[in-house]
């Protein structure tokens, strides 16, 4: 099976819409399908699994956007992590049922060879045929931990992201920085941060060809030039605090967006705390830079 390339995904936005609460339940069948999603076979093996958890995580996700009832939501969730859950298993038994079925042919026609040596040249050949076809058997089991070992990585990646609290998106996996917001008319990240930062850097060493984005925000408050200026030294400051934690510089880029994407209203003291953040966009693919905006 092939690696994971994506993670398929870093970033929940944290700072959420300012119409409908988050929901993790939710947050989790979305990551749960799309690490189901980039498993090599897995709409052959159980396409109608797949299916099931494509049309329970859309009617979730639409009855969260409505404001329909929570429990409701929750419901279609859960519905949409157990069919990815199933499609996942039903790839791996097809798999690991296909590596025994080779391995047996395999074996048989080694076996078979075998014999005919053992016609023409006597026990000797008889004996190293029968040494080849436990090798076969050994790579098939070998085959089989790689299978599993590459199921087990998605998972943890599926965790991972679970815990970070991403968001798969077309450009990349996107992540809020929910921990790390700035005062007002400031570029310095206030105390609090070094947690998020410290496992967001131990999550890009793991995954180290992925390019990174960060674009950093502003509230309303201010010209538009002045926010443009100060949102780019936002970014610039995460970056800095990323290749502190061990992070290669000449993976990040940074961008300044201003006030052009608030996340809540400019309305509140709250809102234009959750506006002045940073958010970063890992790419979904090795050495493959993150689209801008």
């Amino acid at each position: 099976m092939n690696r994971l390339m994506t993670a398929a995904s870093v970033v929940v936005l944290v700072g959420a819409c300012a119409t409908t609460p988050p929901n993790e339940l939710l947050n989790r069948a979305v990551v749960e399908y799309d690490s189901t999603q980039m498993m090599n076979g897995v709409n052959n093996a159980a396409a109608s699994h797949v299916d099931k958890a494509k049309q329970s995580l859309d009617r979730a996700r639409q009855l969260q956007e409505d404001g329909g009832d929570k429990n409701l939501v929750n419901h279609h969730a859960l519905l949409a992590i157990k069919y990815s859950e199933i499609a996942k298993e039903r790839l791996l038994i097809k798999n690991t049922q296909q590596m025994i079925e080779d391995s047996q042919q395999k074996r048989q026609q080694l076996l078979l060879s075998a014999r005919e040596e053992e016609l023409r040249t006597a026990t000797t050949k008889a004996l190293a045929a029968e040494t080849r076809a436990e090798m076969a058997m050994a790579e098939a089991e070998a085959a089989k931990q790689k299978l599993q070992q590459a199921k087990a990585e998605a998972e943890m990646l599926a965790d991972k992201l679970t815990e970070l609290k991403a968001k798969q998106s077309e450009r990349g996996i996107v992540l809020t920085l929910e921990d790390i917001v700035f005062a007002y008319n400031s570029d310095q990240l206030q105390r609090g941060g070094e947690r998020t930062i410290g496992r967001i850097a131990e999550f890009l060493q793991q995954y180290d060809k992925r390019k990174v984005l960060i674009e950093g925000h502003t509230d309303s408050r201010g010209s538009d030039s002045y926010n443009l200026q100060l949102s780019e030294r936002r970014a610039a400051a995460v970056k800095r605090s990323l290749v502190a934690a061990g992070v290669s510089e000449d993976r990040i880029s940074t961008s300044g967006l201003g006030e052009q994407y608030p996340v809540a209203t400019n309305d509140s003291d709250e809102g234009r705390a959750k506006n002045r953040r940073v958010e970063l966009i890992i790419s979904n693919t090795d050495d493959k830079e993150v689209q801008a905006r």
